[in-house]
Parts: C-alpha cells; structure tokens; sequence
C-alpha cells in the first residue's frame, strides 16, 4: 500500500511538472516576466524534490534560457546551463547536453567571445547529429556560421550557412 501511495504522488509529482511547464511556455509567449519567474522556480524545486535527472535539467534548461533570453542576465544563465551541461554529461543525455551547449554558444557569442561559441556550436552540431536530432541542425549552423563571420572566418561562414540551407531544405 505503502508503495502504492509513493507512486501515486509521484504522478501527481509529475503531472503537476508538465502543468507548470506548460504555464511557464504560457507566461513567456504573454510576456508575463514575473509569473514565469514564479513558475521557473517552482520547477526548480518540484524537479528536485521529483529527485529525476531529466525534469532537474530540463528546469535548469528552462531558467538558463529565460535569464538570457528574457532578462539579458548571462553569467546567471552561463551558470544555470552549465549545471544542466554537467547533469546531461553525468546521465549520459546527449540532446540535453547539446541543447545546453547550444545556449552556451549563444551567450558566448553575445559577450563577443566568438570563438567559444564556436567551439559550443560545434559541439552542439555534433551531439545533435549523433542523436538524430536533425530539426536543430539548421539553427544551430547558422549560429555557428554568424560566429565565424565575427572572426572574419568568411569562408567557414559559407560552408555554415549553405549546409544549414541544406539541412533545412530536407
């Protein structure tokens, strides 16, 4: 009965994470900064109280990207998404790890280090091709190929930015 009733909070565990999740996306897409703050630190704490791996680094995915994104906070979110990096690592969760890396290039390249976040994209475009994750091939090439042009890496530019016409043509 015991574990009966461990496993039925569980899923109400769960539930109660994708419904935050959901809400976050809801918050964001209406520009609700402080309710997603909210719903962000809520699936912080659920995602570690759950004690699961994947729901811990998809909240810390979720806050690294809100910091940058919504709130141009970098080195907070460096931080964020280098914990959900070591997390992805420690699991052995190749599309988390190239999700974080992916972000990681993109705060690299808004504080002008272009040549980290080369190094992130790459890593990214090889992690994502790994595991079969072609729909973010095409983004993340671009990406990498607007850090080569900032080295004036022009023609690693275009060998970028036409595989990524490729990729996204298929």
């Amino acid at each position: 009965m015991l574990e009966g009733r461990a496993a039925g909070e569980n899923d109400v565990a769960e539930a109660r994470f994708r419904a935050l999740a959901e809400r976050q996306r809801l918050h964001w897409a209406l520009g609700e900064v402080e309710q997603e703050r909210a719903d962000l630190e809520a699936l912080q704490q659920l995602a570690a109280a759950l004690g699961d791996p994947q729901r811990q680094m998809e909240a810390l995915n979720r806050q690294a990207r809100f910091l940058v994104e919504t709130l141009d906070e970098y080195e907070a979110g460096r931080a964020e998404a280098e914990k959900a990096l070591t997390l992805a690592r420690q699991h052995g969760e190749p599309a988390v790890e190239a999700a974080a890396l992916d972000l990681l290039g993109r705060i690299a390249y808004a504080t002008d280090d272009y040549e980290q976040a080369a190094g992130h994209f790459q890593a990214a475009l090889a992690l994502w091709q790994g595991c079969g994750v072609v729909a973010e091939l095409p983004q993340t090439r671009i990406r990498l190929g607007k850090a080569f042009k900032m080295m004036g890496k022009l023609d690693e530019t275009r060998r970028q930015l036409d595989a990524a016409r490729g990729e996204a043509q298929a």
